[in-house]
């Protein structure tokens, strides 16, 4: 039964992973490399380095090490798949339960803390949540 749901999860967010995806197999030619990795039961497809470097670290809202699309984890370079791999794993989770759902809902919390004069990053309960999960101090900027 497990099975199943890991199925309908990624199925759920498949139309944000498949552009997540392209986008990785678009800059492969700039040495963007890739793997699929599980962590714990939750699998994705992990992508680090070459173009992805220079789109983490020219975000709207700041630099990152990694972000989640889907089942698809982008991260600057290999070495951060360990400090952060729990966070953006929990990501892929939040995913799996949300599916293509997750990114409106993901603004629409981050506006809502805004307006209520809280951190729209840091008090983002899906972000609170992932740091949860993760080895990485949960630290306000």
């Amino acid at each position: 039964m497990n099975k199943v749901f890991s199925v309908l999860g990624m199925l759920w967010a498949l139309p944000i992973s498949a552009l997540a995806f392209v986008l990785v197999l678009l800059l492969r030619p700039t040495g963007t490399r890739w793997a699929i990795l599980r962590y714990g039961n939750t699998p994705a497809l992990v992508a680090w380095g070459g173009g992805l470097n220079f789109i983490l670290s020219h975000l709207p809202f700041g630099a990152a090490s990694g972000m989640t699309l889907g089942h698809v984890v982008w991260f600057t370079h290999r070495w951060a798949v360990r400090p952060i791999g729990a966070h953006e794993f929990a990501h892929v989770r939040q995913y799996a339960c949300w599916g293509v759902f997750f990114l409106p809902a993901y603004f629409l919390e981050s506006a809502w803390q805004w307006l209520r004069g809280r951190h729209y990053y840091w008090d983002n309960r899906f972000e609170v949540a992932a740091y949860r999960c993760g080895r990485e101090r949960f630290c306000r900027r």
